[in-house]
């Protein structure tokens, strides 16, 4: 099965937020929170049942009003990044194909887009 999921989430970390630790782990907790449902609802439709097929990549977008450096974008989409990989039944560090895709003016958001390479 050849296909992929694209779906916009909005976000409220951004690049380097301010305020104080525990303030920043419960933003970064929701957002990974966020980015899992968001994931298993959109996957589960794709899917219908069938057996997740192999991941060719998974885009991450960044969308928000300004754009931001390299470090930030990534340290930006770190939460999204975990709960996304938490949805597709996998740890953020098992080597899927990440990619970052140049970064779009809008209300925050990330455009997260997942594509299956096609079986042999």
């Amino acid at each position: 099965m050849k296909g992929h999921v694209i779906f916009v989430l909005s976000t409220k970390v951004v690049g380097n937020p301010r305020g104080s630790p525990p303030k920043l782990r419960r933003l970064t907790a929701e957002e990974r929170k966020r980015a899992y449902v968001a994931t298993l609802a959109h996957v589960s439709q794709v899917l219908r049942g069938h057996r997740q097929p192999e991941i060719e990549r998974i885009g991450l977008t960044r969308i928000g009003p300004r754009e931001l450096d390299g470090d930030n974008v990534l340290k930006g989409l770190k939460a999204t990044r975990d709960g996304v990989a938490d949805g597709l039944g996998y740890k953020s560090d098992a080597g899927l194909p990440w990619v970052y895709l140049p970064q779009e003016k809008g209300p925050y958001g990330v455009r997260v887009e997942i594509f299956y390479k096609e079986p042999e």
